[in-house]
């Protein structure tokens, strides 16, 4: 499988927008949340050793260790994602289906499929939200004249969160484990909430200290 974490951007770009099963809209959520986590740390490296901010800069650093770690788990779910999907469903979908019996076998091995591509997508979600909650504290003690770059780090996270959502609903759809689907309802459910509330603060945040 084709590694996009060790080939150029271009590469990447150019099989997302070809006639590929994947990467596709999984996987872009990924190199977003990626791209907002290298944001946050662009604004931790403008903050740390000055003066002005000395009395933040422990907090500052630790941001920064957060951020980079958000951004290679973030970097290995983009390509996560295109690898789940193609080991996963491709095999799935490729299952004979003239007879009732691999009718039904290749039906639950569709159903395991999306229960595998949920995975990438959803744990892309928690990463969002957690990076969203760390681009929040980053605003409030980072240096102010890249408060713009938080804003635009908070709408990457928050576009990718919302991305990641949407590719774990569209999974659910072929799921008839209630209890699995009920479980990931909920969460998303919880985050979706939490999330919204987080995205406006820090756009408020950021809003004030350019004005």
């Amino acid at each position: 499988m084709t590694n996009y974490n060790t080939l150029p951007m271009t590469y990447y770009l150019d099989d997302l927008a070809g006639e590929k099963d994947a990467p596709g809209g999984g996987s872009a959520c990924g190199l977003a949340g990626a791209l907002a986590s290298a944001l946050g740390s662009m604004v931790c490296h403008f903050t740390i050793g000055k003066k002005k901010f000395a009395e933040v800069e422990e907090d500052t650093k630790d941001l920064l260790e957060n951020f980079e770690k958000l951004r290679g788990e973030l970097s290995q779910l983009m390509q996560e994602d295109v690898d789940v999907f193609q080991s996963q469903m491709g095999t799935a979908y490729s299952m004979p289906k003239e007879t009732d019996d691999q009718k039904q076998r290749r039906r639950e091995a569709i159903e395991e499929a999306c229960k595998a591509c949920i995975q990438p997508p959803l744990k892309i979600a928690r990463n969002c939200f957690y990076l969203l909650e760390l681009l929040l504290e980053l605003g409030g003690i980072g240096n102010p004249q890249l408060v713009s770059d938080v804003g635009v780090g908070a709408a990457l996270a928050y576009g990718a969160f919302e991305g990641a959502r949407l590719n774990v609903d569209i999974n659910l759809r072929f799921i008839t484990d209630q209890k699995f689907g009920g479980e990931v309802r909920i969460e998303l459910e919880t985050m979706i909430m939490k999330t919204n509330a987080l995205k406006g603060r820090i756009m408020e945040l950021v809003e004030e200290k350019m004005h």
